[in-house]
C-alpha cells in the first residue's frame, strides 16, 4: 500500500511538469522560466535519484528518472528558444521579455 501511495505521488508530481513543457514547445518561448531554477531543480532530482537508489525506493527512483527526462527537455527548449531569440529572456527591470505566462 505504501508503494502504491509513493507511485501515485510520483506520477502526479512528474506529470505536473508536462503542461509547462507542452506550453514551451507550442509557444516556442520560455521567457517566464528561470534557467537557474531549472538547473537547481535538476540538481535536486539527481540527489533524489541517489537517495532512492541508496534506500532501494523504487517510487523515488522511477519518479525522479522520469522527471529528470522532462526537466532536461525543458532546459533544452529554454536554451534553444532563448538562443534563437538572441536574448537571455530578461528585459528591463528584470522582467521577462515574453508575453506568455506559465501554467
Amino acid at each position: 500500500m505504501i508503494d502504491a501511495i509513493g507511485f501515485t505521488a510520483a506520477a502526479l508530481t512528474t506529470l505536473s511538469f508536462v503542461p509547462q513543457l507542452v506550453k514551451t514547445w507550442q509557444t516556442q518561448s520560455s521567457g517566464d522560466l528561470s534557467l537557474g531554477m531549472l538547473v537547481a531543480f535538476v540538481a535536486g532530482i539527481l540527489l533524489w535519484i541517489v537517495f532512492g537508489l541508496a534506500t532501494h525506493s523504487a517510487p523515488v527512483v522511477a519518479a525522479n528518472v522520469a522527471t529528470l527526462a522532462l526537466a532536461s527537455c525543458q532546459i533544452a527548449l529554454t536554451v534553444r528558444y532563448r538562443r534563437r531569440e538572441g536574448t537571455s529572456g530578461v528585459g528591463p527591470a528584470g522582467r521577462a521579455k515574453s508575453e506568455s505566462t506559465t501554467i
